[in-house]
Order: C-alpha cells, then structure tokens, then sequence
C-alpha cells in the first residue's frame, strides 16, 4: 500500500480537516527542499512533479478522515491502489506515473512511503489467495463486502474474479482478462448499471459491426462507457436469454 507521508502536517489546514471533500488543496512551498530538488532534477523531474500534483488532488478529494492512503476509499483498511489504477485515476500515462511513485518512494525524497499489507482475495471459505513470499499485516485484512470489489490477485496464483464480472466476461470475452476487470473494478457497477452493460452487450453482438468481425476490447470498450452505445431497443435476444442460451451452449 502507498501512502503520502505526512499528509495532515502538509495539506490539511485547520479548515480543511473537517472538510468532507476538499475542491482545493494547499501544497508547501519550500522549492529549496531537498525533497523537491531530488525530484524534479533530470529529464522527468517535471513529469514526476506533475503526478505528485495529481496524486495530491487525487486524494484530498477523498471523504474524511484524509491521512494520505492511496486506496479506493482513502483509508488504512481499503483496497491498495497500484501504480497502474492510480495512473487511471489521475488520467495520466501509466510509466510516467509508475516511474514518479518510485521516485518519491525514494528513501531520499520520501514523499510517499509504501506499507506492507496483505494482498490477495478471499474466497468463499474465508481463505486468502495471495503470495506466500509476501509477509502479512493483519491489521489490512479486507473481507470483501458487497459494495467492495476484490483487487487483481497476483499472477502466482489463479485469478478468482467476482460473480457480477465473470457473468460480463462470458458474454464479452475480448481482449485481456485483467485489465478488463481493472477498469470494471474501478467502475464498481451496481446491478441496475450492469444489466445496462450486458443489455448493451447484447445489442451490440446483433449489430453490423459485430458481424463485420469487429471486436472491441472489453477494457477499453469499459474506459469507452460502451454501453451506452446500442440502447435495448435494438435487439430482440434478452440479457437473460443469452446467458440462458451461453450456459447451455457450454454445458453441451
């Protein structure tokens, strides 16, 4: 888990901190900081300035208490973010922002510390799926509750993605798995917003398009917000007819 260190002694004011969601943030000024020398020196130290921005504004939008966790929900017991979905959530090039985190995890700049916690997926029984070389912290043991979708399990062990996404994938299984449920994890759709997708889904296997050979992505037709493309007037196939007609198709 990444954190920026130090995050109420540096950004939060006597105001701010009982702000919910802040619109603005106030940044320390002292460009004679070995801190900022450090890193904005070199050909990417503007690059990297510019994520540590975004990675401030990111989280001072967050609800309160703000104590600098980059998780989904800015606190100590949500799900870590990685470099990757932060890089989506600051609308900014994936290595530029990989590249900055490292750098300002850099003892010798130390804006952001990273946490060791737990990583990996409960399954039904209660157990973890994780990396057995990485050490634990109980205290970040996260159940998965309803509204909180598990992250992207690490590549040692078999991925167990939730219910809601698997029923998407079966009926658009296009492109990468993972980064598909990185960005549906991001979008953590309710039910009435996932019965649009499929729906759409469906419509959109019944267009010329689809007939023509194209195939969209599913992570990119997710970053696209596909789903508003082909309204559910357009096709006659239902979404529970389809899975209905997968399921038996797949059973044969």
């Amino acid at each position: 888990m990444y954190r920026i260190k130090d995050w109420v002694e540096n950004f939060e004011t006597a105001k701010t901190i009982d702000y919910n969601h802040c619109a603005r943030i106030t940044f320390p000024n002292k460009l004679n900081d070995p801190g900022y020398i450090r890193l904005v020196k070199g050909k990417s130290g503007a690059a990297y300035f510019g994520v540590w921005i975004a990675i401030c504004e990111y989280h001072s939008s967050q609800s309160k208490p703000r104590e600098g966790y980059l998780t989904h929900n800015g606190k100590d017991d949500g799900m870590p973010l990685d470099s990757d979905e932060i890089a989506e959530l600051v609308r900014l090039d994936q290595k530029i922002v990989s590249d900055a985190i490292s750098r300002l995890n850099d003892p010798k700049i130390g804006w952001i510390e990273e946490i060791p916690v737990e990583v990996g997926v409960r399954s039904d029984q209660g157990d973890i799926i994780g990396d057995n070389d990485r050490s634990y912290t109980p205290h970040h043991t996260t159940p998965h509750h309803s509204n909180m979708l598990p992250p992207v399990a690490p590549t040692s062990k078999k991925q167990i993605y939730p219910e809601s996404f698997e029923r998407l994938w079966k009926i658009h299984p296009k492109g990468n798995k993972k980064p598909a449920y990185r960005k549906f994890r991001a979008i953590n759709p309710g039910d009435d917003l996932l019965t649009e997708m499929m729906t759409n889904v469906v419509a959109f296997q019944k267009s010329e398009q689809w007939r023509n050979g194209y195939a969209q992505d599913l992570s990119r037709w997710l970053n696209e917000e596909g789903w508003a493309n082909f309204p559910p007037e357009s096709h006659q196939e239902t979404t529970a007819e389809m899975e209905r007609r997968l399921n038996a198709e797949n059973s044969g």
